[in-house]
């Protein structure tokens, strides 16, 4: 099985455990502040980022095209930093790696990390953190939820459902998912 092949298999895996995480310890002290954050995008999701962005818009629609993998990954701004993402309708939240929320300016204390979710690979520890403004095109969300998995993992950075539930409209049409 190739890296790429186990690293996609193992981020679906870890998606849907988040879906339903079993959490051993809920705790609002372990959650992290939300960081200042500013974000931007093209008018397609896997377009590159322009230097100057319009503002964000209302109603606006994103369509990002399947990937020659059969997957939907996109180009997302967190903290005015592209992340190519894995979007993932069926895990809860969005998740990082430390690296990768390293990255954007999120820092948890190692005592934050106060909740497991199963995964393929077992259990990992994880810190829920927010965004304060993740976009996607032509649209922005501020304050979103998300995961930080503890350790060193390499797991693609998954897109879900605290930024999709936010939406009007998730939807697969041919090769293509329109996000609205």
């Amino acid at each position: 099985m190739s890296a790429r092949l186990f690293i996609t298999a193992f981020a679906l895996t870890f998606g849907v455990a988040l879906a339903v995480p079993k959490l051993q310890q809920a705790s609002s002290e372990g959650e992290q502040s939300p960081t200042n954050m500013q974000a931007g995008g093209g008018e397609r999701a896997n377009a590159a980022a322009a230097p100057a962005l319009p503002p964000a818009r209302y109603g606006a629609t994103v369509e990002i095209a399947r990937s020659n993998d059969g997957h939907f990954w996109t180009n997302v701004l967190l903290n005015g930093t592209t992340k190519r993402m894995l979007v993932d309708t069926g895990a809860t939240s969005i998740a990082l790696s430390e690296e990768d929320a390293h990255s954007i300016g999120i820092n948890p204390l190692p005592s934050a990390y106060t909740e497991t979710a199963e995964t393929a690979s077992g259990t990992v520890h994880v810190a829920r953190v927010h965004i304060a403004s993740v976009r996607i095109g032509d649209i922005e969300r501020a304050d979103i939820p998300a995961v930080v998995i503890q350790g060193n993992t390499s797991i693609a950075p998954l897109f879900g459902q605290s930024f999709l539930r936010t939406l009007d409209e998730v939807s697969i049409r041919g090769d293509n998912m329109v996000i609205r």
